[in-house]
């Protein structure tokens, strides 16, 4: 439903409205009626503000706002709509439509008459209720009471001779009439559903347990792996390997001095495994990783709590376990990691950087000794491989890397099975929808086609089961 369409609807019947002596007057008497106006005049500004509309290059909200005031000779504060849909605020611009002609009798033509020139002054000068009106309007409501003629085994007519305003009446008509109310859109029906195909439910059920399953697990043994890595720290002691940094030599005696009082250097697991990451940044991705494991895995093996749900899986949750799975595989696209399921050389190489950045960070200026390699194999052979079982790492590492690719071809699967939208049933159904406003506010009823949704009887097969789902996981509780 095109925003702009309904802004220039608005502002126009609207004029309308203002105009008429008798709906203007209404405003004033009727605190329903006026409460409806008020509305109006919020979803203006919510058109405004959210999509930028516009009527002959102005913005008529507060045109409107001013003109309510003067009519109700009240204070009124303004606020814009907030959280209403296109098809929300098209409903509020039916509801006032179909009050002022079935309540006040005044024809759809001259509410949308659009042959007309709308501005600001003219507005203005429609903007006043005078006492006469107020007599005039009220006392013909007065000499007219209706009496309504209805199933009374299904109704409770309308009685009421109570001449001082119109609040039954005005509850009588609400929107059109109790008996053929507007219909929520398609989209929010639950009997409706948007989608070419209809899969077994019990192959997508067994699925969604398998892809939930298989997730999990991924990011289960990928959390303990890094918490593990992250707890794990190596010690270089100088006193302990007495000449291993002996011929670690500076240009500046500043240095000298520095390599002196440096006795003990220590740094965690973690960085050879990931030298170029800020470590302090790995807490923040097992969180992240945690969380989202958590969500993605409940929303798939969760019992569906719509109709809908029992065919489809839904896209939202599907890319986020795309971007979880993209994370945890980061370390097998990186080159030296991807080296290390196969061998330690990665891991060796990284310990050198490790360790010259460390040199970097703490010594001022030179160049690295001569021995700086043979001492690097004295730390990784002597004491990295002491702390560390690399054949225990590299077996978790391939473990991950299976089931990243497991994961990677379930996601490929659901996304290939997963229903598309069947765009022309939606349009129908939207027509369908758009029909059955157009006839209500006429005051006709119209039935929508029925071939468009589900039967009833399946809707309410789906949720007897839930029910008594819910009702045996209750009493197994118990």
């Amino acid at each position: 439903m095109d925003n702009q369409k309904i802004y220039n609807d608005i502002v126009i019947s609207f004029f309308n409205i203002i105009k008429n002596e008798k709906l203007r007057t209404k405003i004033a008497l009727n605190s329903e009626y006026k409460d409806k106006v008020v509305t109006l005049v919020c979803d203006l500004l919510a058109l405004e503000k959210d999509h930028n509309c516009t009527f002959k290059n102005s913005e008529w909200s507060s045109v409107y706002a001013k003109s309510v005031v003067n009519i109700t000779k009240e204070k009124i504060i303004f606020k814009k709509s907030e959280g209403k849909t296109t098809n929300d605020i098209y409903a509020d611009y039916a509801d006032i439509l179909t009050v002022s002609m079935n309540l006040y009798d005044v024809k759809r033509e001259i509410l949308t008459d659009n042959l007309i020139d709308i501005t600001a002054e003219e507005i203005k000068l429609n903007s006043k209720v005078t006492i006469t009106l107020k007599e005039m309007y009220a006392e013909k409501d007065a000499e007219n009471p209706q009496i309504e003629v209805v199933d009374q085994s299904k109704e409770i007519p309308n009685m009421n001779n109570n001449t001082s305003g119109t609040e039954n009446a005005f509850n009588q008509s609400q929107f059109t009439n109790i008996n053929n109310p507007i219909p929520i859109p398609p989209i929010q029906n639950p009997r409706f559903y948007p989608y070419k195909t209809k899969p077994n439910p019990k192959h997508i059920k067994q699925i969604k347990f398998i892809f939930g399953i298989v997730f999990a697990f991924l990011g289960i043994l990928y959390i303990i792996f890094q918490i593990w890595l992250s707890t794990q720290t190596i010690l270089v002691n100088r006193q302990e390997y007495p000449g291993l940094f002996d011929s670690w030599n500076w240009l500046t005696s500043n240095s000298n001095q520095d390599l002196q009082n440096w006795n003990t250097i220590s740094f965690n697991v973690m960085l050879a495994y990931t030298p170029s990451m800020n470590p302090n940044l790995n807490w923040l991705f097992i969180i992240v990783v945690g969380f989202s494991i958590t969500f993605v895995a409940y929303s798939y093996i969760r019992q569906p709590r719509h109709y809908r749900e029992q065919f489809i899986f839904p896209w939202r949750i599907t890319w986020f376990s795309i971007f979880v799975t993209v994370i945890i595989g980061f370390r097998f696209v990186y080159p030296q990691l991807w080296r290390s399921l196969s061998n330690s050389e990665a891991i060796h190489e990284n310990i050198s950087m490790l360790f010259r950045r460390l040199i970097e960070n703490n010594f001022s200026g030179g160049s690295f000794p001569n021995n700086f390699d043979a001492s690097i194999e004295v730390i990784f052979s002597n004491i990295f491989l002491e702390t560390v079982n690399l054949s225990t790492v590299n077996t978790i590492l391939w473990l991950e890397f299976s089931l990243c690719i497991a994961t990677t071809a379930l996601i490929i699967l659901i996304i290939v099975i997963n229903p598309r939208l069947d765009r022309q049933k939606l349009a129908r159904a939207n027509q369908e929808w758009q029909k059955n406003i157009s006839e209500a506010m006429q005051g006709r009823k119209y039935n929508m086609d029925e071939s468009l949704f589900e039967s009833e009887s399946e809707i309410n097969k789906f949720n007897d089961s839930k029910k008594n789902k819910n009702k045996d996981d209750k009493d197994n509780k118990e």
